[in-house]
């Protein structure tokens, strides 16, 4: 199997025109599949429709950054394939949507004549090099596991690719992903309590062992703090859960 670290060995250029699409967070009433797995109350309150902080100024940043060096991975596909790749599908199921990054439709012949086809499918996110022990992220593991299952109900041979461009060293990593049924069968079943929690307009609660001063309630990148945008539905000044 080709993977992203294959073409960026190859090819070992840097991007020549700068990423100037914005990218927009702006939330949607449809159920995120990349959240399957985390926060069931954050997924439920952006639902329902209650107010989120806005997005601080220097998340945006780093999230326009991040895609910007994300179309740089794509553009090393499409360089490489061309018609055989499509961009930002979507990919949409009885629960909610999600968007496959970059697929490659693969199609050719073996050497005995007999067709052969596949599908790639490839999740790109960044990171820097001081997170390189913690990847690959399993919760983008999930994300990419879920896109897998609902594009193989209708496609056979399907791989899966989850690449990490290091923006401080300009490395690509690259992370072959396997199907775990098992997981799956988990992410599902959130998906569903999601959903049904969303239908009875009942936000669902805090999780069991989550903290307020402790991700993903709280955070701290480049030693600036942050807090999830729902942070004052869940918790109190005095840190004790809001029922």
């Amino acid at each position: 199997m080709i993977t992203t670290l294959d073409l960026w060995r190859k090819r070992q250029e840097k991007p020549k025109h700068q990423y100037t699409k914005p990218y927009d967070p702006s939330p949607s009433k449809h159920l995120h599949l990349s959240q399957a797995g985390g926060c069931a109350r954050k997924e439920t309150l952006r639902l329902l429709g209650y107010p989120a902080e806005p997005t601080p100024s220097t998340m945006q940043e780093r999230w326009d950054q991040g895609k910007f060096w994300e179309e740089f991975v794509a553009a090393l596909w499409q360089a490489e394939y061309g018609s055989e790749i499509m961009r930002q599908v979507p990919l949409e199921t009885d629960y909610g949507i999600g968007y496959i990054d970059v697929l490659r439709i693969q199609t050719g012949t073996r050497l005995d004549d007999d067709p052969v086809s596949g599908y790639h499918i490839i999740e790109i996110k960044t990171t820097t090099s001081d997170k390189r022990n913690w990847l690959p992220d399993k919760g983008y593991i999930d994300q990419l596991m879920l896109y897998g299952h609902f594009f193989g109900e209708h496609h056979t041979n399907v791989t899966l690719e989850l690449v990490y461009f290091v923006m401080d060293t300009r490395e690509i990593l690259s992370y072959p992903v396997e199907m775990d049924r098992e997981r799956v069968g988990v992410l599902l079943s959130w998906l569903h309590m999601v959903q049904f929690a969303v239908q009875d307009k009942d936000p669902l609660p805090v999780q069991a062992g989550y903290r307020p001063n402790k991700f993903p309630c709280s955070w701290l990148t480049a030693k600036v703090p942050g807090h999830c945008a729902f942070y004052d539905h869940c918790w109190t000044e005095s840190g004790h859960v809001i029922e």
